[in-house]
């Protein structure tokens, strides 16, 4: 099989400088979700079906991790939940969003989320401290 050529990886300069601060973002966290590890059963739900939910951890600190993906050409907004006795906390969870670095927006028993068309976030689940 010839070698490959692959225009990213070749031309340093031009690709991979320009999305470092990208790799220096995203990759931190894809290993800190994947360290958590994948979870088959969510105990969490979004009541917009359009958003897609997956869990990670707990991690060695206790925190979990949501991923939400708008997997659609259109803006989605949504309430997150989640059986909070299922995961592990008494009663509730603090969340923040990973990517954005915002504090999640409660909203009755869980949060408002809003996704750009293809857009993924991460809430992180810790206990609120006392």
């Amino acid at each position: 099989m010839p070698p490959r050529k692959d225009p990213y990886w070749t031309s340093a300069k031009k690709w991979y400088e320009r999305d470092r601060p990208l790799f220096k973002k995203y990759i931190p966290l894809l290993r800190r979700l994947t360290a958590a590890g994948w979870q088959p059963l969510t105990h969490a739900s979004c009541d917009n079906s359009n958003i897609l939910v997956e869990r990670f951890g707990p991690d060695a600190g206790g925190a979990m991790f949501l991923t939400l993906l708008n997997d659609t050409a259109d803006a989605q907004i949504g309430t997150v939940t989640t059986d909070f006795k299922a995961l592990g906390f008494k009663q509730s969870a603090a969340a923040r969003e990973l990517v954005s670095g915002n504090a999640a927006t409660p909203s009755g028993h869980g949060w408002s989320v809003s996704l750009r068309p293809q857009q993924a976030e991460v809430l992180c689940l810790s206990r609120k401290p006392k």
